[in-house]
């Protein structure tokens, strides 16, 4: 999950969709939803792990990277 989020981040960087600020990333266990905030000068993106637990339970994997990239795509679009 972590490298997925990652990997998405980075390309939102490289297609110019995003600031050339510092962002972080975090995965956090027992987590529902996901937020962002500024704090000590970074942009901060938290992703629960739980977020899977609000989806079907047949998705494939590929629709599952759809569905973490949607909440990543969301919080990134706050700092913009």
């Amino acid at each position: 999950m972590k490298q997925l989020a990652y990997k998405l981040y980075v390309q939102m960087l490289i297609e110019g969709h995003l600031p050339e600020e510092e962002y972080q990333i975090f995965i956090k266990p027992d987590y529902t939803t996901a937020s962002w905030r500024f704090h000590n000068g970074r942009h901060q993106v938290i992703i629960g792990t739980d977020i899977f637990e609000k989806m079907d339970k047949n998705i494939d994997e590929q629709n599952k990277g759809r569905y973490l990239r949607s909440y990543l795509y969301h919080e990134l679009a706050h700092s913009i």
